[in-house]
């Protein structure tokens, strides 16, 4: 046989001019080639070569598995050698293995396939403020997405966010708030006052207690309580100067110094009228308790009132050689007599007696009528009472009796006490209250009059606010208390929400409902109470956003646009790795529950049909389909030639490169030079060759194919 023919990127062994019958060579490829067709031909008996000669092609790696939650690049049905890719994990997933893959000459790839998980992020542990507390507590790290909620103890503000979220980066939203101690401003001075403690800070509940200076009255609250509110509890009160009222003017005298208010140690002067003598002081000063120093004086006439003349079987006292005015004789009678006139006569600033003297007469002895109180009235009313005749005093409505409610005729003809007299019934002002305060002016207040009572703002009544004055002298009800209104304050409104109802304050029991805008989750409670304690039931809840989770990619397939989130009616497309096609849909649509309207589609490779058959060829390549890059290879018989390409490569549209070839028959030229007898003989220097070189070089004879075993 002669030699087999070279191979391009190739060797035969062993290397002859022609080899006997029964001979074997042997082709091997260089590295990175790998051999197509029989590594060893023989020859036959014939003078022909048992197959046909291999070709060496260079090895590929197959394109290298997807991995899920990855991508890789370049992207390629196959990979030269020494061709690399670099696969990529998604934001969120930690790449596990080896990332760059290199083709080695074997045609496999250095290295498995890496795998992505999904990196577990965590926020640090996160502590309540001093004088505050956190809820829930985190003492070990927290997930993603975790929610804390700061408060303050009473009596302190927070300065900071009120709540925390545990972000995606691993990082709590908002620092721990400081919980500051509430304080009132220092109240304002006063003038001619002071208060204690005199500095601050002031607390809640801390009290800081006014008095004035010397010779001033303090008019208002004299102690203020520091409230949570940081306001005080009530505004300051004033110091207002002492003063005394202009005293009384007198009878049968003047007051010579005018005005009528006096400072503290200021004085007013009496003097008497011609004729009369001041009895008492005549100068008063004003104290330091508003009073003055003595009582108003009297003037009383320097006259005097003759001893009056004792009645028969009678007399009178004191009896004395003279009398002052306004001195009263007493008359009485001895026993058996009764008195015909005045018992008691006063002297007069004329000198004279108020009466003349009585006189004892001898008569049955009885008790003139009482004088009957005025607003009152006695039983039983006649002309006259005999000695041991009871008379009983009562008092009209709204009025009391002062004095004896009954009274006796004595063997005197006298009645054992004066008549009483009936007093209006009238209640004392009533007290003051705890955060409240009484309205209505006054010390006494008479029947049926009423006082109110009003509370400080944030305070309310508990009891009866309005009292009445009573026929007994009581008040209608006891005082009322103060207590501070419990109520909820307005909830925080949700960014993106809303709640209903929507008002200043909230009653205890009372119900707030919210919710949120379209495109948004309600996270937390729908429904908060207004407790007891003046606190909602739960914290405000929040709208988020609704997304939908990143979509699952397809299997030799991706995701466009990838990013963190994907808000509600947001699309995104589905797309094939190259090589890949897919019948399904290819889009999906972000829905308001937060999940896609569509799964990932199946991505499938592309496939080329095998081509059709030819006349007088064959298709030398088996299978009925073929991946993109592969090839199939047509020949012709012999006697005949390919029209058309002979190798067809499946491309990535699925259809082949070209259409497939014809096989056309050879016809043999009558001129030029024959192969005849020359058949299997060497010759470089003949017009033609017969050898399978010819092919190569385009020389063979005109019957080469004909009279010549074709062997290339």
């Amino acid at each position: 046989c002669r030699r087999p023919g070279s191979v391009y990127y190739g060797s035969y062994r062993p290397y002859r001019s022609w080899y006997t019958a029964g001979s074997t060579v042997r082709y091997t490829c260089r590295s990175g080639y790998t051999l197509s067709g029989r590594a060893n031909l023989t020859c036959s008996s014939n003078g022909t070569w048992s197959y046909r000669r291999p070709s060496c092609v260079a090895v590929r790696c197959s394109r290298p598995d997807s991995v899920r939650y990855a991508s890789f690049r370049p992207y390629s049905r196959s990979y030269a050698v020494s061709a690399t890719v670099t696969y990529t994990c998604r934001s969120g997933y930690s790449l596990s293995g080896q990332s760059v893959l290199t083709c080695g000459a074997d045609g496999e790839w250095s290295h498995d396939e890496p795998t992505c998980a999904r990196v577990v992020v965590k926020c640090p542990a996160i502590g309540a403020p001093d004088n505050g507390s956190i809820r829930p507590t985190i003492s070990q790290q927290a997930n993603v997405g975790t929610r804390v909620l700061f408060t303050c103890n009473d009596g302190f503000r927070r300065n900071g966010s009120r709540d925390s979220r545990c972000q995606s980066n691993g990082r709590w939203s908002s620092s721990v708030p400081t919980c500051e101690p509430i304080q009132c401003a220092a109240p304002g001075n006063v003038d001619n006052g002071s208060f204690e403690p005199g500095t601050g800070p002031y607390g809640v509940s801390n009290t800081v207690t006014y008095t004035c200076s010397d010779n001033y009255v303090l008019e208002g609250q004299v102690v203020l309580t520091c409230l949570v509110s940081g306001e005080w509890s009530h505004d300051e009160p004033t110091c207002n100067p002492i003063t005394c009222n202009r005293p009384d003017e007198i009878a049968f005298g003047s007051l010579t110094t005018a005005g009528d208010n006096f400072e503290i140690g200021e004085t007013v002067t009496y003097i008497c009228n011609d004729g009369h003598e001041i009895v008492g002081q005549d100068v008063l000063t004003c104290t330091n308790t508003g009073e003055w120093s003595h009582d108003e004086p009297t003037c009383t006439r320097i006259i005097q009132c003759a001893t009056p003349d004792e009645p028969l079987n009678g007399g009178f006292s004191p009896n004395q050689p003279a009398y002052d005015i306004t001195e009263v004789v007493t008359f009485t009678c001895a026993n058996g007599f009764i008195l015909n006139g005045q018992s008691q006569i006063t002297c007069q600033d004329t000198g004279l007696w108020s009466d003349d003297e009585p006189t004892c007469d001898g008569k049955i002895i009885q008790c003139a009528t009482p004088d009957e109180p005025l607003n009152g009235g006695f039983s039983p009313n006649q002309p006259a009472y005999d000695i041991t005749d009871v008379v009983t005093f009562t008092c009209a409505d709204g009025f009391i009796l002062n004095g004896q409610s009954q009274i006796t005729c004595q063997d005197t003809g006298l009645w054992s006490d004066d008549e009483p007299i009936c007093d209006a019934i009238t209640c004392n002002r009533p007290d003051e209250i705890a955060f409240g305060s009484l309205t209505t002016a006054g010390e006494r207040f008479e029947i049926d009059e009423t006082v109110t009572y009003i509370c400080n703002d944030g305070y309310e009544i508990v009891g009866q606010n309005v009292l009445t004055c009573t026929v007994t002298g009581e008040w209608s009800h006891d005082e009322p208390t103060c207590t501070r209104i419990i109520q909820c304050a307005t909830p925080d409104e949700p960014l993106n929400g809303g709640f209903s109802p929507n008002q200043p304050a909230y009653d205890i029991t009372e119900v707030v409902t919210f919710t949120c805008a379209n495109g948004f989750i309600l996270n937390g409670q729908s429904q908060i109470t207004c407790e007891d304690t003046g606190l909602w039931s739960d914290d405000e809840p929040t709208c988020d956003v609704v997304t939908c989770p990143i979509p699952v990619e397809p299997i030799n397939g991706g995701v466009t646009p990838v990013q963190e989130q994907y808000p509600v009616n947001f699309v995104i497309w589905y797309t094939c790795d190259t090589g890949y096609t897919t019948a399904d849909r290819k889009d999906a649509i972000c829905r308001p529950d937060g999940t896609w309207s569509d799964d990932a589609p199946n991505c499938v490779a592309i496939t080329c049909n095998r081509p059709d058959e030819i006349s007088y060829g064959s298709l030398t390549t088996a299978g009925n389909s073929f991946e993109i890059g592969e090839t199939v290879t047509y020949v012709c018989n012999d006697g005949y030639e390919i029209v058309g390409q002979g190798v067809l490569t499946c491309t990535n549209t699925g259809e082949w490169s070209h259409d497939e070839p014809t096989c056309q028959r050879v016809i043999v030229p009558q001129t030029g030079p024959s192969c005849a007898g020359r058949c299997g003989r060497y010759d470089v220097n003949a017009a033609c060759d017969c050898d399978y070189i010819c092919s190569y070089y385009g020389t063979c004879c005109s019957d080469y194919r004909s009279l010549c075993k074709y062997i290339n």
